[in-house]
């Protein structure tokens, strides 16, 4: 027996009747604490679908405010809301969407102490930050504490998913996010939203992508993207899945045993 009241049934009806969640799929997804860094263009949908589908326990955490550019893509931040708390702002409308999870904000920077706190407190981290420094020590808190990580990033027309988790891969051979985006000099000066644009549809389609790889990674979906980079075009409306490989001498990952 899951253990959902029938008021969790009834919400949850549409994904009960899935057999690959059903009853313990739901429970799993209840079981689950699952955060996400960035209440931003990516962070929004996903902390909105992953409140809807039933996430048990949701931290979000940023450290930035709601301001006027925002509102093209972070569509539930609303005009009266500018310079308020993106985390606080983004926890409450995701508290009161489904009042049967817990909602836990933090207007905070992701700094290397906080990044190994929430690693090791959370079944799954999704990382919709918006800068390489934080995606790098994420990548790190995550692999020490065997903690699934799904990075996810959009720009322009164009948007990356990849799940990092050597640990449920086969001999631990599994790419973590430095074997394919190593840092190196030229990193910080990657384009980025402010500089190129973006496509707001891109934000929400690349967001609930990343809540998707978190469900089957919290009902153990062998579906799960591994040892892959998905790349989307929403331009031209192409979708590429590229094999990733360990680096042997990656700085991340290379001696952390999986």
């Amino acid at each position: 027996m899951s253990g959902l009241t029938d008021t969790e049934i009834e919400r949850y009806a549409r994904q009960l009747i899935l057999p690959e969640i059903g009853d313990d799929g739901q429970d799993a997804l209840r079981k689950t604490r699952l955060c996400i860094i960035g209440a931003g263009g990516l962070g929004v949908p996903a902390a909105l679908l992953a409140a809807a589908a039933g996430f048990g326990q949701l931290t979000i955490i940023d450290d930035d405010i709601i301001d006027a550019t925002n509102l093209n893509r972070q569509f539930i931040y609303q005009p009266d809301q500018i310079g308020m708390a993106k985390s606080e702002a983004l926890a409450g409308f995701a508290a009161a969407q489904n009042p049967h999870i817990t909602v836990t904000s933090y207007p905070h920077y992701c700094d290397e102490a906080r990044a190994g706190e929430l690693a090791a407190t959370h079944d799954i981290i999704i990382d919709a930050s918006d800068n390489i420094e934080t995606r790098q020590r994420l990548n790190k808190a995550c692999l020490r504490s065997h903690t699934p990580l799904i990075f996810v990033g959009a720009i322009r027309f164009e948007g990356q998913l990849m799940v990092i988790a050597p640990h449920l891969s086969d001999k631990g051979e599994s790419a973590c996010f430095s074997c394919v985006f190593p840092s190196g000099p030229d990193a910080a000066q990657a384009p980025n939203c402010a500089t190129v644009g973006i496509a707001g549809p891109i934000t929400t389609i690349m967001g609930g992508k990343a809540v998707l790889e978190a469900m089957k990674c919290a009902i153990g979906s062998p579906a799960l993207l591994l040892d892959h980079l998905l790349l989307f075009d929403g331009l031209h409306y192409d979708a590429t899945l590229i094999r990733t490989k360990k680096q042997a001498e990656c700085p991340a990952c290379s001696k952390i045993p999986f």
